[in-house]
């Protein structure tokens, strides 16, 4: 595992030596785009259409789009002088309820390494962060930009950070006309569709393992590319019939069947699957 870069994790006057490591990657397959007519890879280049040539990195200038068509130019060292300097720096400035940190304010996650000298530090921190069920909330400079982040403590030896948005980065969910609706719609609901939902919730209740779940469009397309690499004839399977559209309390007795099937063990017969008897559309 490569670090993304080396520096330092300060919390009040300690100063712990870290090493930054992305802790995720998506694992998607990447396509290139060819010339149907001869195979070649498509080629994107940097064109004006007004005096329609290529133009070079060392001709392109920086601009904010106020109005249609008009822009606020920028120089890059204009541009320089309001980017914050990387300092290597993750400053934690303050510790908060862990549980206060809604998940949708979340971006990606680095795992947090300590270097020589820090071990003891580190360790202190993780432990104290776990036993006071606190988050540190940091600031941190990623690239060319300086964001908050929340370090927690992660697999009971370390720390992991997560980069976080700014409140005004989160899009407004009131904005969510059917949301709105639902939530009124919640009063119409009977005590028995209330119920029949909590137990469909209690029956595929399970422990978390995300080691039971597979990326099987990935798995698909690897299935796919290697028959032709083969050169095996590849049959295209048909399109799903759109689902019907049954009464609600009729969905959730029989999703809670389907489940009930499953907890047992009890064969289901061809056809009587997860799809086709819970992913349903309502009247």
């Amino acid at each position: 595992m490569r670090a993304l870069w080396t520096g330092h994790l300060t919390f009040g006057l300690v100063t712990i030596p870290i090493r930054v490591f992305l802790a995720a990657q998506r694992r998607a397959i990447h396509f290139t785009q060819l010339h149907r007519k001869c195979g070649s890879p498509i080629r994107y280049r940097k064109w004006c259409p007004v005096c329609e040539v290529e133009v070079e990195d060392d001709d392109i200038q920086m601009g904010y789009g106020f109005q249609k068509d008009r822009y606020v130019l920028l120089t890059e060292e204009e541009l320089q002088g309001v980017r914050p300097q990387r300092t290597g720096s993750v400053e934690v400035v303050d510790f908060v309820d862990a549980g206060r940190v809604d998940p949708i304010y979340f971006e990606k996650a680095y795992y947090l390494e300590p270097g020589e000298g820090g071990f003891r530090a580190y360790s202190l921190l993780s432990w104290a962060l776990k036993e006071s069920e606190k988050t540190a909330i940091s600031k941190v400079i990623l690239r060319t930009r300086e964001t908050l982040a929340a370090i927690r403590p992660y697999d009971d030896r370390g720390l992991v950070m997560h980069a976080v948005f700014y409140p005004d980065e989160i899009r407004s969910f009131s904005e969510l006309e059917g949301v709105n609706v639902a939530s009124r719609a919640l009063d119409q609901a009977s005590a028995k569709e209330k119920e029949m939902a909590l137990t469909l919730v209690e029956r595929l209740s399970v422990p978390f393992d995300l080691s039971k779940y597979r990326d099987e469009t990935r798995e698909k397309l690897n299935e796919l590319i290697e028959a032709k690499l083969r050169g095996e004839e590849v049959t295209v399977p048909r399109a799903k019939e759109p689902a019907k559209v049954i009464d609600l309390m009729e969905a959730l007795r029989a999703s809670v069947e389907l489940a009930e099937k499953r907890r047992t063990g009890e064969s289901i017969p061809r056809g009587e699957d997860q799809e086709e008897n819970i992913k349903r559309t309502y009247r």
